[in-house]
């Protein structure tokens, strides 16, 4: 088993859970606020695992074109964030719910706009194929992985700021698509719990 695999065995599976409990701060969203949740999908590839990203059809009202996780708004008939996130991905990818491993839910982040609070779930899967995917066309342009080792290098993550948020936002390049906004934030946050030391 390579080094890199074993971030995602059940060790640090737990280190990474006692990590998120530890941290947790749970805000309550506003009657006006949505709820919504992505999943943030690791696979392995060859012994190596790789972190899985859709990019949104430009047919798509809002972020067209841009790099993703897979995920939606909280609907009525969830029972959870973690079942948003799980129906979504089964919606958008044709991946069924129940092969995954979720790993557990990080603390919402809000969207830009503040519309919308934003639960990411980490979740894996060791047998998935990119190229036999069911991807829903109407939602998603196409799919890719990018390595756990090449996101955690230094040269692949760059930061630039937005002028309306007083904070740097993290972008991450080497793929089909730069990654930013939301997404970026997203996979800095778990980079840090996967691998304290290497980030």
């Amino acid at each position: 088993m390579s080094e890199w695999a074993r971030l995602l065995t059940g060790s640090n599976k737990s280190r990474v859970l006692s990590e998120l409990k530890r941290r947790s701060v749970r805000r309550k969203p506003s009657s006006t606020m949505k709820e919504g949740a992505v999943l943030v999908p690791f696979i392995l590839k060859e012994d190596n695992p790789e972190l899985l990203f859709t990019v949104r059809s430009r047919s798509l009202r809002s972020h067209r074109g841009q790099v993703s996780f897979p995920g939606g708004v909280y609907d009525e008939s969830d029972h959870s964030l973690i079942e948003t996130a799980l129906r979504e991905t089964e919606e958008e990818l044709g991946v069924e719910r129940h092969r995954w491993d979720i790993w557990g839910d990080l603390p919402p982040i809000p969207g830009r706009g503040g519309a919308i609070m934003i639960t990411p779930v980490i979740a894996t899967i060791p047998d998935l194929s990119i190229e036999r995917l069911d991807v829903q066309k109407s939602e998603v342009d196409f799919v890719f992985a990018l390595p756990l080792s090449h996101l955690a290098g230094p040269s692949s993550r760059k930061y630039t700021k937005f002028k309306d948020i007083p904070v740097q936002f993290p972008v991450y390049l080497g793929g089909p698509r730069r990654i930013w906004g939301i997404t970026g934030f997203i996979i800095d946050y778990v980079l840090t719990l996967l691998l304290p030391h290497k980030t």
